[in-house]
């Protein structure tokens, strides 16, 4: 679902929100179940993101940068970038 939103986006297809209540409850289930995992956090920070919830996509940018559970990957280059974007 997540990727579909994400060809809408780039492809500039006009906003594309018909699975946002279906991916928002699908990452904040695995956020329940997982939450130090950095994947769901980037993909629900993207998400917040790109509907405008800046307060939302900053709260799993940040966990993903002071997470202590993992080595710094792409998804920290990522998140850090984002942060430094949206002071």
């Amino acid at each position: 679902l997540g990727f579909l939103k994400t060809v809408a986006f780039y492809r500039d297809l006009g906003e594309f929100r018909t699975f946002d209540t279906h991916i928002e409850r699908i990452g904040k289930h695995l956020i329940q179940e997982y939450p130090f995992n950095p994947y769901t956090h980037v993909y629900m920070g993207t998400f917040y993101d790109r509907n405008g919830e800046i307060e939302k996509a900053r709260h799993h940018y940040r966990e993903i940068v002071e997470a202590r559970n993992f080595s710094p990957n792409w998804y920290t280059a990522e998140a850090k970038s984002w942060l430094n974007d949206h002071p």
